[in-house]
């Protein structure tokens, strides 16, 4: 049974204003600036090229569907594997290495600013590739679920640490 998947195309800047067009429910794009009501004077400037692809389905076979599925999940788990052995599989804090149980963490605790800069959305693979276009930075580090929870809800200090802390105050 075949498919319709639709494939976004990019945008191309309108020509007079240089502003993005903006996808309409008609058969053409309307300039960015006509939404704002600013800047061009081309009211329904039509967008030239591409403008029909984005309604034009690409129609795949469902091997062809479940092909592009396997290639995607090998990509992420080559991916994976690449930053797990650059970062090593071991957690830093308590030692674990099954790596079912382990995950990416920011060392100094500023995943947050980093995520709200926009560099990449969200977690997962977004955040994946990322940390490889950046060589691998060394402000982050991999933990176990529990010392990253731990962390998290104690104030940026895994529990390990503040029970090895405790320990040698008591010494």
């Amino acid at each position: 049974m075949k498919k319709r998947v639709f494939i976004n195309t990019p945008t191309v800047p309108c020509k007079n204003c240089g502003i993005p067009f903006k996808k309409t429910g008609n058969n053409h794009n309307l300039c960015g600036s006509y939404r704002k009501k600013t800047g061009c004077s081309n009211l329904f400037h039509r967008e030239r090229s591409n403008s029909f692809i984005r309604k034009t389905p690409v129609i795949f076979t469902d091997k062809q569907i479940e092909t592009r599925k396997e290639r995607a999940k090998g990509f992420r788990l080559m991916l994976k594997k690449d930053i797990y052995d650059h970062y090593g599989r071991i957690c830093m804090c308590c030692g674990e290495n099954n790596e079912k149980f382990l995950t990416l963490d920011h060392i100094n605790n500023d995943g947050f600013i980093e995520r709200k800069s926009g560099e990449y959305r969200g977690g997962g693979i977004s955040f994946h590739i990322w940390l490889r276009k950046k060589k691998y930075p060394s402000h982050i580090q991999i933990l176990c679920w529990n010392c990253n929870s731990g962390k998290r809800v104690n104030n940026g200090i895994c529990p390990h640490e503040d029970t090895k802390i405790s320990d040698a105050l008591k010494a």
